[in-house]
């Protein structure tokens, strides 16, 4: 069961490093088309556009974190505490010889 959920934690993971891509991918596309002529939203001259889909992309990152639902992770170590105290305390999975 542990496997399978961190290979379902690890699709997550690329889930969201490919949609922070695509994301920041298309930002700098259309930053670097449209953004010389919107002056309101870049007052720079001549603004590094690939800096700006990389900060971007962190950005989306951190947006998209609430894809992988952090309460999967969280009932999963509280399943593996109580059933470590149940193993624990079971006396017939002792071995006195």
């Amino acid at each position: 069961m542990e496997k399978k959920l961190n290979f379902l934690l690890l699709c997550n993971i690329i889930v969201l490093l490919i949609l922070s891509g695509i994301m920041s991918g298309r930002l700098y596309s259309w930053s670097s088309t449209y953004g010389p002529k919107m002056k309101y939203v870049y007052p720079e001259k001549s603004s590094n556009w690939a800096s700006i889909a990389g900060t971007a992309y962190a950005s989306y990152y951190v947006l998209f974190n609430g894809v992988i639902p952090l309460a999967m992770l969280v009932a999963l170590e509280i399943a593996k505490m109580s059933y470590s105290s149940m193993m624990e305390s079971d006396v017939e999975m002792m071995n006195y010889d």
